[in-house]
């Protein structure tokens, strides 16, 4: 069961890891970038039960900011405020993508995405909301070895 936490206290924590994650050899570390809390923490009881470390935040700034002082072998993006609008158009998408580096990002999305906004953000790969853990552990370990293979 998850456990309430500050947001004061989760940015703590989420600075140790990632400053750990940063000296590590990216061996399955996990940014989560979701705001809705509920789904973030599940996400992240998911990943530590497949044993990852895991970096957790709501805000897609904040997830720019990890992203830019730590290595991660993958980063889960949430859709940040996507509703209705063009791909090309996905700032806030483009800023993480941009962030990240050679962390490849999964995007979670209820949106439809075509393989070639797929390319053009950069995104290592899209799993559509609502998915089924099975699909969701899948294509993280699909886009986590060949990040590890990249190594």
């Amino acid at each position: 069961m998850a456990t309430a936490v500050s947001p004061k206290t989760m940015n703590h924590m989420n600075e140790q890891l990632a400053s750990k994650a940063s000296t590590r050899d990216r061996c399955r570390t996990a940014l989560i970038a979701e705001p809705d809390r509920f789904e973030m923490e599940m996400l992240h009881e998911l990943l530590n039960e497949e044993q990852w470390h895991v970096v957790m935040t709501p805000d897609a700034r904040e997830a720019c900011h990890y992203l830019e002082q730590a290595s991660f072998t993958l980063a889960l993006i949430s859709s940040f405020s996507m509703s209705g609008q063009d791909p090309a158009q996905w700032s806030a998408l483009r800023e993480i993508v941009a962030a990240a580096n050679r962390t490849p990002v999964l995007l979670l999305t209820g949106h439809i995405v075509d393989e070639t906004d797929i390319h053009r953000l950069g995104l290592a790969g899209v799993v559509r909301k609502p998915y089924d853990i099975a699909s969701l552990l899948a294509a993280i370990d699909l886009v986590a070895s060949q990040a590890l293979r990249e190594v």
